[in-house]
């Protein structure tokens, strides 16, 4: 799916389950510092010991406590100290066999589900890394907690830069089993459709903009991305049939300022639906009038 979406495959693709030694050595770091406890299903960060905690929405321990409800986003568990309190270890339950369970200084269980990320983070790209992405509905929780375990083991700054995706629409409606518009790339192929005309879609907007996907947008898509190709052929052929060494030097400098407009363009918050305009100017501007 990668390939037909011509992204590059990561360097690197762990399981959780090969970095449950990391994740009980990164809770045992913060057992050490003081910003645990321990309650009968578990073993849980005091997210008190962090006045910053919830800085990532814009507020501090006192005001997101006052800001979430139980029952709501968190569930209150009986023996928690705060309602933004989270497991880092579940014990399995006495009687109960699970399928994946592990042996821990603490007992038998399984890792909460934050710690997972921030350990496996840690032990592949470091302490801190440079991009981490998410969709919107992870700020308050998830990257909250990630933050809040990373930073307080580490003692240093977990990610420099957030990049927080907004939902997708499906014909205006959320996506689930029920509506039956839970589409995927092999759906689009199915229809006629090739996987990049969906990427070019979403470079079209913001993705910080909740963006409504929709069969008659796709189509236009796919048909500005053969567009697309078609006029680059053009110019590819125009080029190699006509290139001098003084032509080779006008579009090297030509091209110089262009790419400067294109990086400024990604430069400014990921706009690359200004970058597709750039791109757009640059090749109706290179074909003959």
């Amino acid at each position: 799916m990668l390939q037909l979406l011509n992204i590059k495959k990561p360097e690197y693709l762990p399981k959780a389950t090969d970095c449950i030694k990391e994740m009980i050595g990164m809770i045992r770091q913060l057992e050490k510092k003081g910003f645990t406890y321990i309650i009968s299903d578990g073993m849980y960060f005091d997210s008190a010991k962090l006045p910053e905690y919830g800085k990532l929405m814009g507020l501090n321990f006192l005001e997101l406590n006052m800001k979430l409800k139980a029952g709501e986003r968190i569930g209150m568990v009986s023996g928690k100290k705060h309602l933004t309190d989270f497991a880092l270890w579940k014990f399995t339950p006495p009687g109960v066999i699970r399928q994946m369970e592990w042996e821990s200084p603490w007992g038998k269980g399984f890792p909460g589900w934050h710690i997972e990320c921030s350990a496996m983070s840690m032990e592949y790209l470091g302490k801190t890394i440079d991009i981490h992405t998410g969709g919107v509905d992870h700020i308050p929780v998830h990257h909250t907690n990630e933050i809040a375990q990373s930073e307080s083991a580490s003692g240093k700054p977990f990610v420099r830069y957030w990049l927080h995706a907004a939902h997708l629409l499906v014909e205006g409606q959320k996506m689930s089993k029920s509506l039956n518009n839970f589409y995927r790339l092999q759906d689009l192929k199915q229809k006629g459709f090739d996987p990049l005309a969906l990427r070019y879609l979403f470079l079209t907007a913001s993705y910080r903009v909740q963006m409504n996907f929709t069969w008659k947008s796709l189509t236009a898509s796919q048909k500005a991305y053969r567009s697309l190709k078609e006029e680059v052929g053009k110019i590819k052929m125009q080029f190699s049939q006509k290139e001098t060494k003084e032509s080779s030097e006008q579009s090297s400098d030509i091209g110089q300022v262009i790419r400067d407009k294109f990086l400024q363009a990604i430069n400014d918050d990921l706009n690359m639906a200004k970058a597709l305009a750039i791109l757009w100017e640059t090749i109706k501007s290179s074909l003959p009038a």
